[in-house]
């Protein structure tokens, strides 16, 4: 160990300045470690989410700094897929009126079904661009296979399967508000919220819906409602309510809430959380989801 200690040891101080005393023949100078983060101030909603699942891993992560050791492994990355995935989204959305300009109606006739299906081109103008991000690799040709689908193959890929429920959700009234919307400030006992509402809908009757993109599995509504694991959803909402979300102003509507999994075509759904057959009643939850944090903290 001495002689040739592996990379991961030397990431131990003690054993740094051990091998450099022994090298220099003096004892290392006394050193103090100060942590950067403070328990009051502004908190990611990711940090918050760290603390109510383990608070260890919030001490060891948040509060001292230290990442996980990485593991050589082939493939990407799933936060690099995650992040190309969210990115390319917010792509789509944000370009649809200019290169969609008739959804989510293209009207009777050839020409109207051609009108229709003119997001269809955007969508993989978008994957396109997304994928060139990235050095040319076949883990990203397949990646590449695995959201649009292989014609040869007969595979249906997650965002066609994802545009066409898209697309009947925008037939039925709803239209996409605001895209990677960032708030701050939002007040939670001693400490404020920050972080990045992936989208929010709106509909003229059902009021507004919030949308969190999963590239993995979506959490239940068990862990969000009942057992307050997961904080993402309810933070986000509060921070809708209080009209912190950039682009978007206050206003008193019904919300709703729910994840966007795209992990399997099978498997993609756009559709608010609910509680077994029940939708979940947020003007209820939200209170008591502020309680369970301040007194997790």
């Amino acid at each position: 160990l001495w002689a040739a200690p592996p990379a991961p040891w030397m990431r131990a101080r003690w054993l740094r300045d051990s091998l450099q005393a022994s090298r220099e023949g003096k004892a290392p100078e006394p050193a103090e470690d100060r942590a950067g983060f403070r328990l009051s101030g502004e908190w990611r909603v990711t940090q918050l989410g760290e603390l109510v699942a383990c608070p260890f891993r919030f001490y060891a992560g948040p509060v001292m700094g230290l990442a996980p050791l990485q593991q050589p492994a082939e493939g990407i990355d799933p936060l690099d897929r995650g992040s190309a995935l969210h990115r390319l989204l917010a792509a789509f959305v944000g370009g649809l009126r200019e290169h969609a300009p008739h959804w989510p109606r293209g009207g009777a006739g050839a020409e109207g079904k051609a009108k229709e299906e003119e997001a269809l081109p955007w969508l993989n103008e978008v994957v396109d661009a997304e994928i060139a991000r990235h050095p040319k690799s076949v883990f990203w040709e397949v990646e590449r296979l695995r959201w649009m689908g292989d014609e040869e193959a007969g595979t249906p890929g997650l965002l066609p399967v994802w545009l066409d429920l898209e697309l009947e959700r925008a037939r039925a009234g709803w239209a996409f508000r605001v895209v990677e919307a960032g708030f701050q400030g939002l007040a939670l006992g001693p400490i404020a919220l920050k972080g990045r509402v992936d989208r929010v809908d709106r509909h003229p009757v059902e009021g507004l819906a919030v949308w969190d993109y999963k590239s993995g599995r979506a959490p239940s509504a068990g862990q969000v409602v009942e057992r307050s694991e997961e904080p993402q959803l309810p933070a986000y909402l509060l921070a809708l309510q209080r009209g912190l979300l950039n682009g978007l102003a206050a206003e008193k509507a019904p919300l709703q809430a729910g994840y966007i999994p795209l992990r399997k075509p099978g498997e993609v759904a756009v559709r608010p959380l609910r509680a077994g057959s029940q939708s979940v009643d947020w003007s209820q939850v939200l209170p008591r989801w502020v309680q369970a944090m301040e007194a997790r903290m």
